[in-house]
């Protein structure tokens, strides 16, 4: 089997990697509290560890790059065990990272974010290597490749809001992953206090208003869902359709050929107004 990790990878090998076309799957989550009854790490663990099985499923099309450890978190470093990246300086980093990839010939890179709040950072930092490279970079997370599908969906018990943060989601896929770390005895059910009806943190159907409290606002112990619902079996379930939908939506991607760029501007436009 082709190596499927980049850092256990030689340079001639990347450069063979290069030419094969392959996709690069770029891990990001963060460590942040998970209610008393996760590990501050789960957000990393289910983030590396799709992009680890995919890579390992499809070697000759895709590579699983080093894990981006930290993300976004100051709305939860009342907690303790939370790390939180300035967004400006964790916007320059995912774009650095990427950019490297793109110089390295790599042209389709995807970043696979475990961490809800990174979310508009990573967007962002995957348009500017679209932008200012000859790479196409995207952005996708676990949860979006599971619960955009009517299978993923079917699986989950909780009621809307369940599935937020040490939830149902988060609490089944750690079992499947690391049972001997979950404090199951600590697990309980704990729903936002005081935020209007329109802020939603649910995948399977998210409020129209966007809005982040301070988590002490939200919940006394941390969790923000309905983990009581988590198993192992439905956490099985969910970690192989993430890896499936992820080498699906990864070879898409691949795949993908776009027109060519058009400058519709007159002769008097300013050329450096528009990136090669």
């Amino acid at each position: 089997m082709s190596k499927f990790r980049l850092a256990e990878m030689t340079w001639p090998e990347v450069r063979e990697a290069v030419a094969r076309r392959c996709v690069v799957l770029q891990p990001v989550a963060a460590i942040e509290q998970h209610g008393p009854h996760l590990p501050v790490d789960a957000d990393n663990r289910i983030a590396a560890t799709v992009c680890e099985e995919a890579a390992r499923a499809r070697p000759d099309e895709l590579l699983v790059a080093p894990l981006i450890p930290y993300g976004f978190n100051d709305h939860n470093m009342e907690f303790p065990g939370t790390v939180s990246i300035r967004p400006s300086t964790l916007l320059e980093y995912l774009f650095d990272v990427g950019h490297s990839f793109a110089t390295m010939g790599f042209r389709r890179i995807i970043y696979v974010n475990g961490h809800g709040s990174n979310r508009p950072i990573v967007e962002l930092a995957a348009r500017r290597v679209t932008n200012e490279t000859p790479a196409l970079a995207a952005m996708t997370m676990p949860s979006l490749l599971v619960f955009t599908t009517e299978e993923g969906r079917r699986w989950r018990e909780s009621p809307l809001g369940g599935v937020s943060h040490a939830c149902e989601w988060e609490t089944s896929l750690y079992l499947h992953l690391a049972p001997e770390l979950v404090r199951e005895d600590l697990i309980s059910d704990e729903f936002p206090r005081g935020l209007s009806e329109f802020v939603v943190h649910d995948p399977a159907g998210a409020g129209p208003l966007v809005f982040m409290s301070w988590y002490s606002q939200r919940t006394t112990s941390g969790t923000d869902g309905a983990p009581t619902y988590a198993n192992r079996e439905k956490g099985a379930a969910w970690f192989a359709l993430a890896v499936e939908r992820l080498v699906e939506v990864a070879r898409s991607f691949r795949d993908m050929e776009l027109p060519e760029r058009v400058d519709l501007r007159g002769p008097e436009a300013w050329p450096e107004g528009l990136r090669s």
